[in-house]
């Protein structure tokens, strides 16, 4: 079995990722709130299992330069890939490892951190049981592991098109020649289905245009693939218990208690025995097909009540921006606050309104809670008395931030990012998204372990800055670069070969490329 798997992934490489939400400093961050002690990321020991090429590994690794990594992955050529990119990146402290899961033991030693993502559902059941064992017993006491699979009931609706695509591969034996045929029984089908009014239509329909953009390596390993076995969340909880494993939370926050009425929240939880039963229900109501779950050891005791003192310790970031400008804060009337995804918060507590429009101010930075808390008092033209009791902004800030993570309008950090927000001198960008950039990719790992697009110029900005040259170098550097014709300078539609005309375009381009990295999160101190 594992010799035909390893087979399939060196002939279609899985495509080779970065996941933000498994990055140490968000397990730590979300194991802080459920109440653990996590250790800390800057010197600690991660693990991955199934690290492809380790380009997730090797992003972690970047933003923690003291932390030992090892990465397991079952392909040679996937490993032999990574290893190429390891030694160009001087990444000492990262190993790359083709190795079976089945045969690792505790000669590797203790972990902080264990991430293990897009492999649980896609192998054996005695691998699946193999990596809940490593988790327990190569988790340091207070550690954390991630562990990411498919769930019921939201994959019932991909797992009709899996089977359609295996059944109508299933003489075909080349990985390349079963995805050619995959694609075109899902053109076949999405042509030929009645009108989308037809139920059963409509979400075929809409299957099929989630997955026809995704990658061939994607498509076999996730629906071609002998092994993917979703299954429902209480099934997997209880598969911790024998491994002395416990629950500790997503990842990423559920975003349905956000939009319950609190009378439908307090149904769901009368219908609840425990937090097991909550979160199966939360499932339903989601249809949520994936979850990255965190678990830890099983005698480590879960509050899972941040008080003060952990809010205390985070730093914030806002996701969201005012829909308007300039708006009333501090009147009963509501403001709109809005993220990217479309997720929206009307409010019209003056406290949150005020808070969530100074983070938008700063964003992308991170504020620690308590400098928040000083600019919120300093902005509110009449704020709340401090009382024996203590500040009423600092505790009114914690509960209603709580609420707005929990919908995803703000992240949390124990840890800020390693990106800077300040342009210096001889800029430095992240040594990963330099390699990217420089061998011609267009979408690259930033600080934040998130991939962000790059424009043009950026593409040949980026690998320079190295911290070598301070800006008037780089405007030289890009000046020789255009008059190579490496790249078109266009002003007003026209090409421009003029030296002196060139240096001032490239100075202002060079100006802009900086603030878009900067709030890219690209460069590093």
């Amino acid at each position: 079995m594992t010799a035909d798997l390893a087979r399939s992934y060196d002939e279609l490489p899985y495509a080779d990722r970065v996941f933000g939400v498994a990055h140490p400093d968000n397990l730590a961050t979300v194991g802080a709130l459920m109440g653990l002690q996590p250790p800390d990321t800057q010197q600690c020991r991660i693990l991955e299992l199934g690290c492809a090429a380790g380009s997730n590994l090797m992003a972690v690794a970047v933003t923690l330069p003291q932390s030992e990594c090892v990465g397991i992955d079952l392909s040679p050529r996937q490993i032999e890939r990574g290893e190429q990119i390891r030694q160009t990146l001087g990444l000492n402290r990262v190993q790359l490892r083709a190795e079976n899961i089945l045969e690792l033991d505790r000669s590797l030693g203790t972990f902080d951190y264990i991430i293990c993502h897009g492999v649980y559902s896609w192998v054996p059941p005695v691998v699946q049981e193999k990596i809940l064992q490593l988790m327990a017993e190569l988790l340091s006491p207070q550690g954390i592991g991630y562990i990411s699979y498919n769930t019921y009931p939201g994959w019932h609706f991909r797992g009709l098109l899996r089977d359609m695509m295996r059944f109508h591969v299933r003489r075909l034996e080349q990985p390349l020649e079963m995805v050619q045929a995959g694609r075109a029984l899902l053109d076949y089908i999405d042509q030929t289905l009645p009108h989308p009014d037809f139920y059963y239509a409509r979400v075929l329909k809409e299957e099929i245009q989630l997955l026809r953009p995704e990658a061939d390596s994607y498509l076999y390993h996730e629906h071609l693939e002998e092994y993917n076995e979703p299954l429902y969340f209480h099934q997997f909880a209880a598969r911790l218990q024998p491994h002395g494993l416990q629950y500790v939370g997503e990842a990423e926050p559920h975003p349905i208690p956000g939009i319950l009425s609190p009378e439908s929240l307090a149904t769901l939880q009368g219908f609840s025995h425990d937090l097991i039963d909550l979160e199966q229900y939360l499932d339903f109501l989601a249809g949520r097909p994936f979850r990255r779950t965190l678990v830890c050891h099983r005698e480590v005791r879960l509050p899972r009540q941040p008080g003060l003192l952990t809010i205390g310790r985070l730093h914030v970031n806002s996701v969201a921006q005012p829909k308007t400008e300039n708006p009333d804060l501090f009147s009963a009337a509501p403001v709109d606050f809005e993220t990217r995804t479309g997720v929206t918060l009307s409010t019209a507590h003056p406290l949150v309104k005020v808070a969530l429009y100074i983070l938008s101010e700063q964003r992308p930075r991170f504020l620690a809670f308590p400098d928040l808390c000083s600019a919120v008092r300093a902005r509110m033209p009449e704020p709340p008395p401090i009382t024996e009791r203590g500040d009423p902004i600092t505790q009114g800030l914690a509960e209603a931030l709580l609420r707005c993570y929990q919908s995803h309008l703000v992240d949390f950090r124990l840890r800020p990012p390693s990106d800077v927000q300040q342009i210096s001198e001889r800029p430095v960008a992240s040594p990963l998204a330099r390699l990217q950039a420089a061998n011609g990719i267009t979408r690259v790992t930033n600080l934040r372990n998130q991939v962000v697009p790059l424009k043009g110029f950026d593409c040949v900005l980026l690998p320079m800055l190295t911290g070598e040259y301070e800006q008037p170098q780089l405007v030289e550097k890009l000046l020789v670069l255009a008059q190579q014709g490496i790249f078109d300078v266009q002003y007003e539609g026209k090409v421009l070969r003029d030296e002196a005309t060139l240096r001032l375009v490239l100075q202002q381009w060079l100006r802009e490329g900086l603030i878009r990295l900067v709030a890219s999160s690209l460069l590093a101190s």
